[in-house]
């Protein structure tokens, strides 16, 4: 069991690292999912009634209001992307869903891919996907998707 201080309000604890299993308290019952088109604006990030999960490399931005991280892609993709993602990951003070558990990142956890894919969906299409489903699974009243518009994607996104 892993135990850190997030924000001033929260402490995550890492129960399982394998199985994905991260308990936060005191437990909110709202979580705020953030990502950076311009309704980041409107995200409750200094209402402590909020969790807090941010992705991939919006530590800079980010970081200091998560309660939760999400990086759901291959390290050896990190890597190649440089701009010191794996460093930062590293240096994490809050559980961190990946892949898979990597022994060089002492907050990884392996993301709960069995506990989310039950009944007819097993696929997802972006982090924000598995981020909506393990907030689901883990029961959450509200949750407040901000900054997540795909207004800049690809042309699928777009039609």
């Amino acid at each position: 069991m892993i135990s850190t201080r997030t924000r001033q309000d929260v402490r995550s604890t890492v129960l399982d690292r394998g199985r994905g299993l991260v308990s936060v308290f005191p437990p909110r019952d709202r979580v705020c999912i953030l990502g950076t088109t311009r309704t980041w604006q409107d995200a409750p990030l200094d209402d402590p009634a909020w969790e807090v999960w941010g992705l991939n490399n919006l530590w800079n931005r980010w970081g200091p209001f998560a309660t939760r991280w999400f990086e759901i892609h291959p390290l050896s993709i990190l890597r190649h992307e440089g701009g010191g993602q794996v460093a930062a990951l590293r240096r994490s003070t809050i559980p961190v869903y990946m892949i898979r558990v990597y022994p060089t990142i002492p907050m990884s956890v392996r993301f709960p891919f069995e506990l989310v894919s039950t009944g007819r969906r097993r696929l997802f299409t972006s982090t924000f996907c598995y981020q909506i489903a393990l907030a689901i699974t883990e029961g959450f009243k509200e949750i407040g998707v901000f900054g997540v518009d795909f207004s800049r994607g690809s042309l699928r996104e777009q039609t």
